[in-house]
């Protein structure tokens, strides 16, 4: 049992809260002799806050329950990144990999001193003309993939890892997200 690994007092503490943030970037298109490309940043979490209550579940069931109130400060934190076609040149109009897009960014500040929590790349390649993407790449050292129905309507699922912890490998946790929006 857990109690025989960690002995009478198994303590964990959850949080049930809810915050708000703004978030503000910037994107500017440029022409590079590598092929059209964006660079653009952006900083999350300004004015961030969570607010909640703090619930404690204890091998002591007389100390379970309500704890208190959290309010915590959610870091700003500041991303930097650029995408490039390095295909899509004059006079290379018949390759398919014209409009292959790499893409990468990295977290300038951000709570992590860890160099590949920080860093995000990534690669998108159109098929079946442009209305169906493949996209795959690299999230803080873990492999990511997705498919974008990409016409007026966009409809994307992809895979994607997050490390909650300090350093890779630590606690990582994997999701699907499935996206949808109108673009006009």
């Amino acid at each position: 049992a857990l109690r025989d690994v960690l002995g009478d007092s198994v303590i964990t503490q959850t949080y049930d809260a809810s915050g708000y943030a703004l978030d503000l970037g910037l994107i500017s298109d440029i022409n590079t002799a590598f092929g059209p490309a964006r660079v653009g940043c952006t900083v999350y979490n300004i004015f961030g806050y969570l607010d909640g209550p703090i619930f404690k579940a204890s091998s002591d069931e007389d100390t379970n329950g309500y704890q208190g109130m959290v309010h915590v400060k959610v870091p700003t934190t500041l991303r930097a990144g650029a995408s490039l076609q390095p295909f899509n040149v004059s006079g290379n109009e018949t390759n398919y990999f014209r409009h292959l897009m790499l893409a990468a960014d990295y977290d300038l500040f951000y709570p992590s001193e860890s160099y590949i929590k920080r860093l995000h790349m990534g690669a998108e390649q159109p098929l079946l003309g442009d209305w169906l993407k493949l996209q795959m790449g690299l999230n803080q050292g873990y492999g990511t993939m997705g498919l974008l129905l990409d016409t007026p309507y966009r409809l994307g699922l992809a895979y994607y890892t997050e490390e909650w912890g300090r350093e890779v490998g630590q606690d990582p946790h994997s999701f699907w997200i499935l996206t949808s929006g109108i673009i006009f």
